[in-house]
C-alpha cells in the first residue's frame, strides 16, 4: 500500500489527507480494513466492546428488543429490519439474534436482518455466525443498495452500528496565529517517507462546516474573535464529512425506526479544548498506539474521535430526533437495571459474565471512553 501511495504521490503531487486515509484503510485487497485474513479482537490491533464477549450483544438484544416491540405494535404486518453497518466477523448481531430466538419474542417470525458490508470475506463470516439463529439475512454492499431493499412506504426497524463513524476518513486543519486563519494537511513524499503538508487555504475552499453553524454553508467560517485571540498556534481541528454525509443518509433508511451507534468522540464542550491541541487522530497496532500515524499505511488502524454535535445535527436536519447522547456506562447499566440483571440469582451472577459486564462500563476501562447515542423517528423514547 506505500508503494502504491507514493507512486500517485510522486506523479500527481501531495494528496489531500483524507483521500490518503481512504486509501490506506480502503483501497480493494490492500487498505488495512479490506485486507482478508485481517485478525480483530485481543489477537489483533485493536478490540471492541463486541469483542470483550457475548454479555454486550445480550445487553443490545433487551434494549433494542423493546424497541422492536413497540414498532411491531405501530406497524402490524410489516417487516421489522435490523440494519447492521460494519459489523466485522459479525458476532455482535449474532448474539443479539440469538438471544432472541431464545426469548421466542411474538414478533420475531417479521425480523429481517440487513448487514451493510462492502468487503466480501467479511460478509461470509458474519452470514456464517448470523445462520445460528435460524433467521434470515441479506447483505447490502453499499448504503445504496440497503435503501433500495426498503419498502417503498419506508421501512420499519432499527439501525445499529459499533465503532464505525471513527474510521471514515477525516480532514485536518491547523490554526496559523499570525494569519489568524486555517492550514489544511495534505500528505507528501520526502526521500523515503510520506510527510505532513500544511497548506493555506485559497478563497473559496471547501470547508466543513462548523456544528454552530446551521446555516448549511461549507466555505470557510470565521472564527468568534474571543477564540481567534485565545486558540493556540499550531491546534489542530478535525472534521469528516463523509462521515456526516453518510449519517445522514442513513437517516433516511426508515420512515418509523431508531438509531443506535457507539463510538468514542467529544462533544460541543470539548471541541476546542486547549489540551486537545495536536488533534485526535490516532495509529494503532497491537493494541499499541503508534508514534508515526504516516508510517506503514494499510498495515495499521487509522481512528479519529467522532464529533458527537454534528453527527446529533446532521440526523436532525433529517428529521430524525436525539432521545439521549450518554457514556456506554450509563447506557449499558440502565439496560441492565431494566432488565433486572442487577438482581441476585441474574445472569451476571456468573462470575465470567459480571467481569464482561464490568469491562464495558467500568469508567476506567470501556465505559466513560465510549459514548453511545440514540436517534429516532417516531415517538420510540425509553
Amino acid at each position: 500500500m506505500g508503494e502504491i501511495l507514493s507512486s500517485r504521490i510522486r506523479e500527481g503531487g501531495a494528496m489531500r489527507f483524507d483521500a490518503w486515509m481512504h486509501a490506506a484503510l480502503y483501497e480493494p485487497e490492500l487498505g488495512y480494513y479490506a485486507r482478508p485474513g485481517r485478525t480483530l479482537g485481543r489477537q489483533g490491533d485493536f478490540y471492541t466492546s463486541a469483542s470483550v464477549g457475548p454479555v454486550f450483544g445480550w445487553l443490545l438484544a433487551a434494549r433494542i428488543g423493546w424497541w422492536m416491540e413497540k414498532l411491531a405494535a405501530e406497524a402490524p404486518g410489516s417487516d421489522l429490519m435490523l440494519v447492521e453497518a460494519g459489523g466485522h466477523e459479525g458476532p455482535l448481531a449474532a448474539e443479539v439474534g440469538l438471544a432472541w430466538v431464545k426469548e421466542r419474542p411474538d414478533w420475531i417470525s417479521r425480523l429481517r436482518y440487513l448487514s451493510i458490508e462492502p468487503m466480501e470475506f467479511l460478509w461470509n463470516l458474519q452470514r456464517e455466525r448470523w445462520k445460528e439463529t435460524g433467521l434470515p439475512a441479506v447483505r447490502a454492499r453499499d448504503l445504496q443498495e440497503a435503501m433500495a431493499m426498503m419498502p417503498d412506504q419506508g421501512g420499519v426497524g432499527v439501525f445499529f452500528a459499533n465503532e464505525l463513524l471513527d474510521a471514515f476518513p477525516i480532514r485536518r486543519f491547523r490554526w496559523n496565529v499570525a494569519l489568524k486563519d486555517w492550514c489544511e494537511a495534505y500528505v507528501g513524499w520526502e526521500g523515503s517517507r510520506f510527510v505532513w503538508e500544511w497548506r493555506n487555504l485559497r478563497r473559496g475552499t471547501d470547508f466543513p462546516i462548523i456544528p454552530e453553524d446551521t446555516s448549511g454553508s461549507t466555505s470557510k467560517p470565521e472564527l468568534p474573535e474571543e477564540l481567534a485571540d485565545v486558540l493556540p498556534d499550531g491546534f489542530v481541528w478535525e472534521a469528516s464529512p463523509a462521515a456526516l454525509e453518510w449519517w445522514g443518509r442513513v437517516s433516511r433508511l426508515f420512515q418509523r425506526g431508531v438509531w443506535l451507534t457507539f463510538d468514542y468522540g467529544h462533544d460541543a464542550s470539548s471541541r476546542w479544548d486547549p489540551r486537545r491541541v495536536g488533534g485526535s487522530l490516532r495509529g494503532y497496532r497491537g493494541h499499541r498506539p503508534v508514534e508515526d500515524v504516516l508510517d506503514s499505511p494499510g498495515e495499521q488502524d487509522l481512528t479519529a474521535h467522532v464529533d458527537w454535535q454534528a453527527v446529533c445535527q446532521r440526523g436532525e436536519r433529517e428529521g430524525l430526533r436525539t432521545v439521549s447522547l450518554e457514556a456506554q456506562e450509563r447506557f449499558l447499566v440502565q439496560v441492565a437495571n431494566e432488565a433486572g440483571w442487577m438482581q441476585e440469582g441474574s445472569v451476571l451472577s456468573d462470575a465470567q459474565q459480571r467481569r464482561q459486564f464490568m469491562e464495558l462500563t467500568h469508567p476506567g476501562r470501556l465505559g466513560r471512553s465510549f459514548q453511545a447515542l440514540v436517534q429516532e423517528r417516531v415517538g420510540m423514547t425509553r
